[in-house]
């Protein structure tokens, strides 16, 4: 008989103490909480969501205390399955207050995200324009500024 495995749906990787391929198991075992949205169409989406600072914790990926000197100068960049990249500074995925947190989206409205955003989207709250809202996360990886 043959062994089931989880299916993975992120993979972090790059400059991290342990590389991690998680499953939505893994990520529903990290505190959620729900983030309601305004999309482009002017209808209100209700996200349920982790934030992406304790997904890249799992990796060992400095947050908090840790995060100062040359972890200071950590990017994280994040590739979508098509290819499409964003990046974003690992301080500012650590911010003093939640309303500032970017977020990963892992269902919405209770139930998983559609296809055609998910399984995983990146929600930056604070990105207006939406250009850094990247659907069908795969991976992310952990880069040094100065590399």
């Amino acid at each position: 008989m043959g062994r089931i495995h989880a299916q993975v749906l992120l993979e972090i990787g790059g400059d991290v103490t342990q590389k991690c391929a998680l499953t939505m198991a893994e990520l529903n075992r990290l505190p959620m909480q729900r983030y309601a949205a305004t999309r482009q169409q002017g209808d209100m989406v209700l996200y349920d969501v982790v934030r992406l600072v304790d997904v890249l914790a799992l990796a060992g990926v400095p947050t908090r205390d840790q995060l100062k000197g040359e972890e200071l100068q950590k990017l994280v960049v994040v590739t979508a399955g098509d290819g499409y990249k964003v990046l974003f500074t690992l301080p500012e995925l650590d911010p003093k207050t939640d309303e500032a947190a970017v977020l990963l989206a892992i269902g919405q409205d209770g139930n998983l995200l559609n296809k055609a955003v998910g399984p995983l989207r990146i929600i930056a709250p604070n990105d207006r324009l939406h250009s850094r809202w990247v659907r069908e996360v795969r991976y992310v990886d952990i880069v040094y500024s100065r590399d």
